[in-house]
């Protein structure tokens, strides 16, 4: 018994390249449809417009400006909040909501 590769023989060659090119689509297609869905785009973040610090002892002991700074800090390190800069006007993005 003599077993031949595919393609290799009279008549074989001609039927390798569209077997070949068949098998590589059915492989390329599931991924090339996956790899082309677009996530949707994540909400807006929650925009923070001041940050105050009260202290309501009978005598000041906090430092309200180094708290105040800590905040802002603490807020723009988490990435999950939007700082908006004293004085900036800036509309709010489809899906955003003003409130207090």
């Amino acid at each position: 018994m003599r077993l031949q590769a595919l393609g290799s023989g009279a008549g074989g060659g001609a039927l390798a390249l569209p077997l070949a090119l068949a098998l590589r689509l059915a492989l390329a297609l599931p991924l090339a449809l996956t790899a082309c869905h677009r996530s949707p785009a994540p909400p807006p973040r929650p925009r923070v417009v001041s940050v105050e610090v009260a202290d309501r002892s009978p005598q000041p002991v906090l430092d309200k400006n180094a708290l105040t700074d800590r905040v802002k800090r603490a807020l723009r390190k988490s990435g999950q909040f939007e700082l908006a800069e004293p004085g900036a006007d800036k509309p709010l993005a489809p899906g955003q909501a003003s409130w207090r």
